[in-house]
């Protein structure tokens, strides 16, 4: 048998030309047509899998690249019938085959589904295959199947397909927007529904532009916080975050978030954004509900005591109007007069920092740390005077700070209540403080407004958890807003609200608890 019949020198070359084919109804090589040794030599040097079945038992050859996909019936499926090595395929692929041989047709499928057997376990595959028939002296002798095997590409379009399904649906259960942003074009590639919906815009109107977009979309307050947010983008490593205000195309006011991270093209360039966006409006108001609500609940606690204080001074003011008007004694009901006159007096001295405290201008003014304070401390007069607390105040700063005064009375307010709640039991010292300071930070001039006890303490895991809503150490008798209500307000002033707490006591068995609140207001936050 010349070597030259059989070209190359791969594993199934070889197998083929030493292959026993006098058993198969194909005969000796050297008995071959030209046809059938041009097909199987044109079968050995493709790259793809393939199989060649000659004659009409279909006599089954195939190449290097299809022995994978024969696990288990390699090297003994060669030479075999087409039936016999895909017995368990058989019935779906007979149809195709007998079409290719019988008819000369040329089918073709694409991602068939098709069980095969290999090692000895029927594994489900899809196919893709085209087969066509090979011609000899006008008869079609045989049948040239190229294949692949396409299941991963099928199984990985089925798993991209279901992750876009859950992706939808957690979009539509969440009213998400999702956009994608071409960076270099400054257009949506694509969006959602839910981004009209977000932005009050029909689709007919098409997607906004980069200019556009900051023109018609952004409310003119919140346009400095989407651009301090784009500048940020790139020192957070593409991530891009913004929350503000929207002005909707069918006229609304709305708040959205925006969140997205950047993608990187092949030169190091940002080539497109992938985000979502969330309408937080209804968020927003309840946010402020709460901030009310917490105000609120403020009042009703300070209801008492300024009922207390107010009632004491009437009480000394009608019974000295009483004496006054029992006594003949001129300068006796004059000495009556001015007492009851000091007291009345008190009482304004009350109602003016109870108005203060609850009144907020329009605009921020200009006070002194010491007024904030001691106007807060007054409110406190009646429950300090039947304790056992006594107030250290050091006033220093003699600077006025700019500030919505009626907004920091209520911070302090808090700061001072939950001061006296936490020595209400067994009493001890309450520190207030002012000082002018800079912020090791910034740099900036500001107010220091300190409020300390030496009460029982926090731990650290109370105090990791102060500041968010709804969290109280005073089970029934707490909102538990106050001091997140605080912070909100402490950082639309441009300062910021710290804390210190130790919980024990000292080597001497002293208690060595104890709180310290800092608050700092920077001189030019406010304009």
């Amino acid at each position: 048998m010349p070597k030259t019949l059989i070209d190359g020198e791969g594993e199934m070359a070889r197998r083929i030309r030493a292959h026993d084919w006098a058993a198969t109804p194909i005969g000796t090589i050297d008995g071959w047509s030209e046809t059938l040794i041009a097909t199987v030599n044109l079968m050995l040097h493709s790259p793809f899998p393939t199989i060649v079945s000659w004659g009409p038992e279909m006599v089954f050859l195939y190449n290097d690249a299809a022995i994978p996909t024969l696990a288990g019936k390699h090297p003994e499926a060669l030479g075999k019938l087409y039936c016999d090595v895909f017995v368990e395929a058989w019935g779906l692929v007979c149809d195709d085959l007998e079409a290719c041989y019988l008819r000369g047709e040329t089918p073709v499928r694409d991602n068939m589904f098709i069980p095969i057997l290999l090692n000895g376990v029927v594994e489900d595959h899809y196919w893709n295959y085209s087969l066509i028939p090979v011609y000899e002296n006008g008869r079609i002798a045989g049948i040239y199947d190229a294949y692949r095997n396409t299941t991963d590409v099928v199984m990985g379009v089925r798993r991209l397909r279901e992750s876009e399904t859950r992706l939808k649906l957690a979009a539509e259960v969440a009213k998400l927007g999702i956009f994608v942003w071409d960076v270099r074009n400054g257009v949506a590639s694509w969006e959602n529904e839910r981004m009209y919906e977000v932005f009050g815009r029909p689709r007919e109107k098409g997607p906004l532009n980069a200019e556009s977009f900051m023109q018609e979309a952004i409310h003119p307050d919140s346009l400095t916080e989407f651009q301090e947010a784009s500048k940020a983008m790139m020192s957070t490593g593409g991530v891009f975050h913004f929350e503000g205000m929207i002005r909707r195309g069918d006229g609304l006011v709305s708040w959205i978030e925006i969140t997205g991270r950047l993608e990187m093209g092949e030169d190091g360039q940002a080539e497109r954004m992938l985000g979502t966006v969330r309408d937080v409006t209804h968020i927003k108001k309840s946010e402020a509900a709460l901030r009310t609500s917490e105000k609120l609940a403020a009042v009703g606690k300070l209801a008492a005591s300024i009922a207390h204080e107010i009632n004491n001074p009437l009480e000394s003011v009608t019974n000295l109007l009483y004496l006054a008007q029992t006594s003949d004694d001129l300068a006796q009901v004059r000495a009556f007069l001015e007492m009851a006159d000091g007291e009345l007096r008190r009482v304004a001295v009350i109602s003016n920092q109870t108005l203060r405290f609850y009144r907020q201008s329009t605009y921020p003014t200009m006070v002194l740390g010491r007024d904030l304070l001691e106007g807060v401390l007054t409110i406190y007069q009646g429950r300090l005077a039947q304790s056992a607390i006594k107030v250290e105040m050091r006033m220093r700063a003699n600077v006025p700070v700019m500030c919505f005064e009626g907004e920091i009375r209520q911070v302090l307010n808090n700061l001072v209540g939950n001061a006296l709640d936490a020595m209400a039991l067994q009493g001890g010292r309450l520190l207030v403080r002012t000082r002018n300071a800079t912020d090791w930070q910034s740099g900036g001039k500001g107010l220091v407004l300190t409020v300390a006890d030496t009460g029982e303490g926090m731990s650290a895991k109370v105090r990791g958890k102060i500041f968010e809503p709804f969290f109280t150490t005073k089970g029934m008798g707490g909102t538990g807003l106050g001091l997140w209500v605080s912070e909100d307000i402490v950082k639309r002033h441009g300062g910021r609200l710290r804390v210190r707490s130790r919980t024990g006591t000292t080597e001497s068995g002293m208690r060595g608890g104890g709180t310290v609140f800092t608050l700092f207001l920077p001189f030019e936050a406010l304009p």
